[in-house]
């Protein structure tokens, strides 16, 4: 089982299009909270509580500095390279950002900018990886594996990312057949994400 103090970073992939959406949706607010800042905010929490110094790194254009200042929680905003190139360079460049020594149980925890209530599955993930396996990916209720809210290895995922090649435009599943995978059921709608207007609406975010 791995614990928190393994913890060498949260990357949190936040440099979607938003096409479906029609807008930035990272910017929807819940009670006045714009989304990503909600995210960031409850990283922060999580890391607190478990007396955590991991960074929070987000992957994605900078929002407004009233978002960060409104936030008074630190991350790290960095960019994958190309830009918009998808979830497996957006995880290259949020482990790029992390400096801390690698050691033989380091772990990372990856979300998506777009769930605002995956930082609440970090314990379970956490708890849920051992020695035996890569990687601690959520399922959903119909039982898809959901490798944006995850808990990996670190040195594991960087040999997977690594033995992919070029990163851009390939599929998360090919990340995930390279590793393995411990799953973890939903138990608090981690899973969740808002793509549309009515997910929107259904998660209470305001348009």
């Amino acid at each position: 089982m791995a614990a928190w103090n393994s913890l060498v970073g949260v990357v949190i992939l936040a440099g979607g299009s938003s096409r479906r959406m029609g807008r930035n949706k990272l910017l929807l607010e819940r009670d006045g909270v714009p989304l990503i800042e909600g995210v960031i905010a409850d990283v922060h929490r999580q890391l607190v509580e478990h007396f955590s110094s991991a960074p929070a790194i987000v992957v994605g254009p900078q929002p407004p500095m009233r978002v960060l200042d409104h936030a008074r929680v630190e991350a790290l905003f960095t960019r994958e390279e190309p830009p918009g190139g998808g979830p497996l360079p957006a995880i290259a460049a949020g482990l790029d950002r992390i400096d801390a020594p690698t050691v033989a149980d380091s772990i990372v925890v990856v979300l998506a900018g777009d769930a605002p209530n995956g930082p609440a599955a970090m314990s379970q993930l956490i708890g849920s990886l051992d020695s035996d396996h890569d990687a601690a990916v959520l399922t959903d209720d119909p039982g898809r594996r959901q490798p944006l809210c995850a808990a990996y290895h670190l040195d594991a995922l960087r040999r997977a990312l690594t033995g992919i090649g070029e990163l851009s435009g390939r599929r998360m599943d090919e990340l995930l057949d390279r590793l393995t995978i411990a799953l973890v059921p939903d138990t608090v709608n981690a899973a969740a994400d808002i793509d549309t207007p009515d997910d929107a609406r259904r998660l209470g975010f305001s348009q």
